[in-house]
């Protein structure tokens, strides 16, 4: 008998394939085991993202929430947020997109709750949960010691204010990205300074002749500091009271704001818009105009007999013209009137105007509730009808109020106050009186409640 011999290649290739066939099924399996679970559970919150400090600073800011897949579309009433805070919702594939009306409150932490949040093309719903922080809010002041000014920071969430910068003769002061432009006088002369605040190092700029400094306007544009000069040109022609930018990223000298004829434009003061970006100049003959850097231009804007500045957000601009205090729209164009208002009774006579996001009104008003020719100044808040109600100040004891300053998402209002009084409230108090008597007072603008209150002046967000 003739030997046999047996091949086991199709013995192996028959485990092999049943092999692969199980392993094909178990991925199916587990496959289809997956569908399952997500069709069952619905969509999954993934991501959410927040811009913490922009959603205190600005309007219209979003929050978004990323999913596991593509969403159907949300609508606001799905969507709860508390603190409450009114928002618009859509929806962009993956994207739930929170877009907050107003800036939020700040040092806050806001909880987000989604229901009814379904995929695109089957499966059951969620319900999602989620919370994101704002940001604190800080701002600067002046401080006067014995023979020195502090620069210090400070915040309404706390009462422990830090001291960045301690020199003789600090005046104003104007942050510039993550730096800070400081004046200082030393005798008849100024200087320009730039403090990192990060490492404590200071420098000092040296202006070109025929520039001498003036002020600083608090409020930068981008990268550039604007700073209030005396110049004389090639023709030794003074001009007081010019408007310069100082570009610190770039050359770090005056460039200044000139006419269609090239004269250097001189002002009786210039307000910058944090917010909005707008440089006004508010000219020695009244005229308001609106320098654009970009483009190098000036658009005119109308006539002032008083410039108050810029609402907390920096959109809109306010001032007294013949018919009474206005807020001017500059992008609309739209213009609201400010009425002529009562407190107790009392007819008031605005100082001084600013508004908060949700357009209500904050004024340093001053009014006569007694026999007396002297005004009693009173810090208010007024509605659109002009009837006032008492933010600080006393109709029975009279004070000297000056600047006020509301933050930027209108949560605090920062007042500067003086025991000390003139017959024309605090533009009559001298430096000294200024410096060393006048106390800031931080404010919660919805309770009114007096928060903190700090020895110092010449305060800024």
């Amino acid at each position: 008998m003739l030997p046999t011999f047996s091949d086991g290649s199709g013995g192996t290739q028959r485990r092999y394939r049943r092999s692969l066939a199980f392993v094909l099924v178990l991925l199916i399996s587990a496959g289809f085991l997956i569908t399952a679970i997500n069709v069952l559970q619905g969509p999954q919150l993934r991501l959410t993202s927040a811009d913490s400090a922009g959603l205190v600073t600005r309007s219209q800011v979003s929050v978004t929430l990323q999913s596991d897949r593509a969403l159907e579309a949300v609508t606001s009433d799905q969507v709860t947020v508390a603190p409450s805070a009114p928002f618009t919702v859509t929806t962009d594939g993956l994207v739930i997109r929170l877009r907050f009306t107003l800036p939020l409150k700040a040092n806050t932490t806001y909880d987000v709750f989604v229901t009814g949040v379904a995929a695109k093309n089957l499966g059951t719903t969620s319900t999602w949960s989620t919370s994101f922080t704002t940001d604190p809010l800080d701002f600067l002041f002046l401080e006067a010691r014995d023979q020195t000014t502090a620069l210090v920071q400070a915040s309404p969430h706390n009462s422990s204010p830090i001291t960045l910068y301690e020199a003789p003769g600090i005046t104003a002061f104007s942050r510039v990205a993550s730096v800070i432009a400081i004046m200082r006088e030393h005798g008849s002369d100024a200087s320009l300074e730039i403090l990192d605040p990060a490492s404590g190092e200071v420098e000092r700029l040296s202006f070109p002749p025929g520039i001498e400094l003036v002020d600083v306007a608090p409020v930068s544009w981008g990268a550039s500091a604007i700073v209030v000069v005396n110049s004389v040109g090639d023709d030794d022609v003074p001009v007081f009271g010019a408007v310069a930018m100082v570009d610190l990223l770039g050359e770090r000298t005056p460039s200044l704001i000139t006419a269609l004829d090239g004269t250097p434009v001189s002002v009786r003061k210039v307000v910058v818009s944090d917010g909005g970006g707008y440089i006004i100049l508010w000219l020695n003959n009244g005229e308001l105009m609106r320098y654009d850097p970009p483009s190098d231009t000036i658009f005119p804007v109308g006539f002032a007999s008083e410039v108050w500045g810029f609402d907390s957000l920096g959109e809109l601009l306010v001032f007294v013209d013949a018919q009474g205090t206005l807020a001017l729209n500059l992008r609309s164009g739209e213009i609201t009137r400010v009425p002529a208002g009562r407190i107790d009774g009392f007819q008031v006579a605005h100082e001084l105007t600013t508004f908060a996001p949700d357009f209500s009104s904050f004024q340093r008003v001053g009014v006569n509730s007694s026999d007396s020719e002297n005004l009693n100044y009173l810090v208010t808040r007024s509605n659109t009808q002009g009837f006032h109600s008492l933010i600080t100040g006393s109709l029975a004891t009279r004070q000297s109020i000056g600047a006020l300053a509301l933050s930027p998402n209108g949560q605090y209002l920062l007042v500067e106050t003086n025991d000390q009084t003139t017959p024309v409230g605090y533009a009559g108090l001298t430096l000294t009186q200024v410096s060393q008597s006048t106390v800031i007072q931080v404010i919660d603008s919805e309770s009114s409640q007096i928060l903190f209150e700090f020895p110092g002046f010449s305060f800024n967000w």
